[in-house]
């Protein structure tokens, strides 16, 4: 499997949250779309299993939640999947 390492997310771009499902393993939950309100950089968890043809990512939750709020949220981070091939062309775009 492909490492993404850490990107940034353009803002606009939907992913997904996880959603507990089989075994209690993390799945991208696809009825729970999130949009980014800026340019965000992630962090690819490239540990997790199966993760084709969504990828899973890190993401500081102060993406989505006023910086006021996160000093007390728990958790400080939220996992949101892609599609494999958004991923690639947000890279190619990046490089171009």
């Amino acid at each position: 499997m492909k490492n993404y390492g850490t990107i940034t997310i353009p803002k606009g771009t939907i992913g997904y949250e996880s959603e507990s499902g089989y075994n209690n393993w993390w799945y991208p939950d696809k009825s729970s779309s999130l949009e980014f309100p800026r340019d965000i950089k992630v962090e690819h968890l490239k540990h997790w299993r199966n993760q084709d043809p969504m990828m899973v990512f890190c993401v500081p939750l102060c993406a989505f939640k006023p910086a006021e709020l996160f000093e007390n949220a728990r958790p400080k981070y939220i996992t949101v999947w892609f599609h494999k091939e958004h991923l690639d062309e947000i890279i190619n775009s990046q490089n171009a």
